[in-house]
């Protein structure tokens, strides 16, 4: 994984390093067992209320909204992922109350509590980062306050879970949400991360910066999104790889009974300023959230390109699992 892939991480895994620490020791739970969420070498201890998600890598618990997402990174990313967890970022996400601290675990780990608002609940969040000599392993237990008082999920369940957390020999069988009648070009790189896919054009020996690419990412919940002319256009301008970006062309589509939108636009990639053009595509399926398609192509592989991309779009199909109720 990259440098820019890793903080991406960061973005999402933020904290703050005090001096306060406190432990927890894990209780342990008679109706947990061992698990793993699909693709990934993360196991844990859960409680059979916890199921798969289908959306995301982690685990789900449906009537309380708890949430268990993980995430693999090369071993080498630990102390990059350590490194940047800072007061400013964890601002900007709104996470407060932070308390680093330890678990009961004979290996070097990094933990921290803190709460995050939501317009609906307060969220307590859970981070824990572990590693291997192969990988290094995020997970978060995000938990509505509301499932604590109620007694849905207790904290011995979140500590008990994150203290049995280890990266196994191999992964889980891996479970994709989509899949393609057409890649012309293009093929898989790189071990999936959770339900995301990147593609690269097999031809294309640039860069990683600015090769051209394909990356098809399923929203991480089901959430309903109200207008997508605004989503997509809030999507598309807050590309971080592009810059310079212009709009060419938007329209609306239909692919596999899912309404959709297609924004083309140019714009500037990579260290060299390479000049690209950027296809995004989303698709809403009818039991909420979305997925998210978009290529990267250099603009003097237009030609070539432009003809292949469409084709992809057009053979995009959601798998019966994402479309299960």
């Amino acid at each position: 994984m990259t440098h820019n892939a890793t903080t991406r991480v960061l973005s999402l895994y933020v904290a703050i390093t005090t001096a306060l620490f406190f432990t927890f020791g894990a209780i342990p739970s008679l109706s947990a067992k061992t698990v793993q969420a699909p693709g990934s070498r993360i196991s844990l201890d859960l409680p059979d209320n916890f199921k798969s998600s289908p959306l995301f890598a982690g685990f789900m618990e449906i009537i309380s909204s708890a949430a268990v997402i993980t995430l693999e990174l090369p071993a080498k990313s630990y102390d990059e992922v350590i490194a940047g967890f800072s007061a400013a970022a964890l601002g900007k996400k709104d996470i407060t109350n932070i308390k680093p601290g330890q678990l009961k675990r004979s290996d070097q780990h990094f933990f921290i509590t803190g709460e995050q608002k939501h317009p609906r609940a307060v969220f307590e969040k859970f981070i824990l980062v572990i590693k291997d000599s192969r990988n290094a392993a995020v997970i978060t237990f995000n938990v509505p306050r509301g499932s604590f008082e109620n007694g849905s999920v207790t904290r011995d369940t979140v500590i008990t879970a994150l203290t049995s957390a280890k990266l196994e020999d191999k992964a889980a069988p891996s479970r994709d949400l989509f899949k393609l009648s057409h890649l012309g070009p293009f093929e898989q790189t790189g071990a999936p991360t959770g339900t995301t896919r990147i593609y690269a054009d097999k031809s294309d020996k640039s860069p990683k910066d600015t090769r051209n690419m394909l990356v098809i990412a399923p929203s991480l919940n089901r959430l309903p999104i109200k207008s997508i002319t605004e989503f997509s256009d809030y999507a598309i301008n807050n590309l971080k790889s592009a810059k310079g970006l212009t709009v060419k062309s938007a329209k609306n589509v239909k692919i596999d009974n899912m309404v959709g939108r297609q924004i083309t636009a140019s714009a500037t990639r990579g260290k060299s300023n390479a000049p690209i053009m950027v296809r995004q595509l989303i698709l809403l399926p009818a039991n909420g959230g979305y997925f998210r398609l978009i290529a990267f192509t250099k603009t003097a592989d237009e030609a070539r390109l432009a003809p292949e991309i469409d084709k992809i779009f057009a053979g995009f199909r959601a798998t019966e699992t994402i479309n299960a109720d």
